[in-house]
């Protein structure tokens, strides 16, 4: 649920992709570099998950800021498994980062204390095309069902990444 070239603020970056029909589990590595370019990139983590998303795991090592990271998630088949698609990521570093956290301090939304505050602060991620941030928020606060305000604009989000070129 991203494009296939993003960026992300944070170095746990959430990742989620669509279900696929039938798979009851899933396959996620992340790589560094770019696996397509490179089929022999060293994995830096990999799990079996029984959802469509992963938050990065606190235990695993941090991504680095600026680092170019690619990720797949493959599902099983009776014939061994399906590849999905190569989706790259930059944690982002200096001055994009820079801006990024003016920008959370300028809107006083570097710490959100509410489900109002972080709503906004994933519509700052989203202006500035950090997909990631802004989708990861944004799946959080739907988890409740009776924020229908959070629940709108994850539905909205899930919209914009749809039609989103790559």
């Amino acid at each position: 649920m991203a494009p296939l070239e993003g960026r992300a603020y944070s170095s746990r970056p959430f990742f989620a992709w669509e279900i696929a029909p039938g798979s009851k589990t899933y396959h996620f590595a992340i790589y560094e570099g770019d696996r397509d370019k490179d089929p022999a990139a060293r994995i830096v983590y990999e799990a079996d998950v029984t959802v469509a998303e992963l938050a990065y795991p606190q235990e695993a090592q941090p991504l680095k800021a600026g680092q170019l990271y690619s990720w797949r998630v493959s599902t099983p088949t009776a014939t061994g498994k399906e590849e999905g698609v190569v989706a790259r990521i930059i944690i982002l570093d200096g001055a994009e980062a820079a801006e990024i956290k003016q920008a959370l301090a300028t809107a006083g939304l570097t710490s959100p204390k509410t489900p109002e505050d972080r709503l906004d602060q994933a519509s700052v991620f989203e202006n500035y095309g950090i997909w990631y941030d802004a989708f990861e928020i944004a799946s959080q606060l739907a988890q409740n069902p009776n924020d229908k305000e959070a629940l709108a604009y994850y539905e909205a989000l899930l919209d914009k990444l749809d039609t989103k070129p790559e």
